[in-house]
C-alpha cells in the first residue's frame, strides 16, 4: 500500500495514462462507397475500410496464427449478382494511423437497386452502410 500522501497524485497520473491509452485503440470503420456504372447492367462498387486509431486492429501474432477473430466485410446481395469479388472478406489486421484497405466488386444489377455493406467485429460490433446502384462521386474513408 502506498503512503496516503501520494495516493491522489498516483491515481491522477494513472487515470491520465489509461485515458490516453484508450484513445489509441483501433478505430476501424467503413468509408463512403463509390459506385460506377460500367454498362450492360454492370456496376463497380468500391469501399475502403480504415483504421484511424493508433494501434493496429490485430496483433502480429494474432495475424500469424489466426487465433483472434478478424473484422469481416460482407456484401449483402444475392450471390448470383456478384460478377467479381468476394462476398465475405476477412481482415486479420489493419495497421493504425489512417491505414485503408480497399474492396472492389463488379455487380450485375438494375439501376437504384439497394446494396448493403457490413463491417463486423466480435469485439467492437458492426456497422452497415447502404448504397444504391447509381454512379457516385467522391468516396474515400
Amino acid at each position: 500500500m502506498p503512503p496516503t500522501d501520494v495516493i491522489a497524485d498516483t491515481t491522477t497520473s494513472q487515470v491520465k495514462f489509461l485515458i490516453d491509452l484508450a484513445s489509441k485503440l483501433p478505430d476501424v470503420h467503413l468509408g463512403e462507397p463509390i459506385v460506377e456504372k460500367l454498362g450492360n447492367g454492370l456496376w463497380e462498387l468500391k469501399i475502403a475500410v480504415s483504421n484511424d486509431g493508433w494501434f493496429p486492429s490485430g496483433t502480429a501474432m494474432a495475424k500469424r496464427n489466426k487465433r483472434a477473430r478478424p473484422y469481416v466485410v460482407r456484401l449483402e446481395v444475392p450471390n448470383e449478382t456478384i460478377v467479381s469479388g468476394q462476398k465475405v472478406n476477412r481482415i486479420w489486421s489493419l495497421e493504425g494511423g489512417g491505414t485503408r484497405k480497399w474492396y472492389k466488386w463488379i455487380l450485375q444489377g438494375k439501376p437504384n437497386s439497394k446494396v448493403n455493406i457490413t463491417l463486423y467485429s466480435e469485439k467492437f460490433g458492426s456497422e452497415t452502410i447502404s448504397t444504391t446502384l447509381k454512379t457516385t462521386t467522391g468516396g474515400g474513408a
